[in-house]
């Protein structure tokens, strides 16, 4: 769900497949308010009401824009993803190289919708291990001391436990021979967080040892510079299937964390 800070209702989506590239949409605002629901499919397609059906009619990324508007005219909106692709994710090993699908080991996926290359975590055994920043148990403070990219705000710095070293520890190792791993932002995070599935909610044939919590991202809120976006792998119960996954917290607050590298992605691409 989102409590938007300039409406004042809460407001949320969920979403379910129907199979052949088609899916159902609902949508409520609580306390129950005289309000309209606007969805926006990112084909050209807009509907009107709770609850719709949309069916894309090819392959691509889509992103879904999903607006709250009370009797006042005060509007609240979120968005999701959906992206359709048949043979999206690739494994890497240690040095990019492509792996086959049934590969028992690998280090990186590739993404093949978006070309991001995301880190694999592993170690999931509930110690945290500070030394190896590919630890699954890892959680960070939110942390960025360039003003160009922190929002007014750097966050808090720990000691090897805030999000900038984790990314100074995750290039110092040169994952993949490669140093240019940095924090996704909102947007990027959303493109693997998969609201169809649920604890954790991803695809985990690809990304195991995903913690089902908050993972930051580097975008701070522009409503208040203190907090910044996380996204939630934790998902909902299929009987419930909300997918509202992005939220924002308080920067001194210790999330997990994973690492990215390739083009930035902003948008959807079909």
């Amino acid at each position: 769900g989102h409590l938007s800070p300039t409406i004042p209702f809460f407001f949320w989506f969920q979403y379910t497949s129907n199979g052949n590239y088609s899916f159902n949409f609902f949508g409520e605002a609580t306390p129950p308010v005289q309000t309209t629901y606007v969805w926006n499919f990112g084909d050209g397609t807009r509907l009107q009401g709770k609850t719709v059906t949309h069916a894309y009619d090819k392959q691509g990324i889509y992103r879904v824009l999903f607006t709250a508007e009370d009797e006042l005219g005060r509007t609240g909106t979120d968005s999701v993803f959906i992206i359709i692709s048949p043979s999206r994710f690739v494994k890497l090993d240690e040095k990019g190289n492509e792996l086959p699908g049934n590969a028992l080991q690998w280090v990186m996926v590739r993404d093949a919708a978006t070309g991001l290359v995301w880190e694999m975590k592993e170690d999931r055994d509930y110690v945290h291990n500070y030394q190896n920043p590919r630890d699954a148990d890892n959680t960070y403070t939110w942390y960025d001391e360039n003003p160009a990219t922190n929002g007014g705000d750097p966050g808090v710095a720990g000691d090897g436990t805030d999000t900038q070293d984790f990314i100074e520890m995750l290039n110092g190792s040169r994952l993949g021979g490669c140093n240019d791993w940095r924090m996704p932002s909102c947007e990027e995070l959303k493109t693997i967080a998969d609201g169809l599935r649920f604890n954790p909610a991803i695809n985990t044939d690809y990304f195991p040892a995903t913690v089902p919590w908050y993972y930051w991202s580097s975008t701070t809120y522009e409503e208040f510079n203190y907090a910044a976006c996380h996204i939630s792998f934790l998902g909902s119960p299929p009987s419930e299937t909300v997918v509202i996954q992005n939220h924002n917290g308080y920067k001194s607050i210790a999330y997990c964390a994973r690492g990215v590298r390739g083009p930035v992605f902003s948008g959807q691409q079909n």
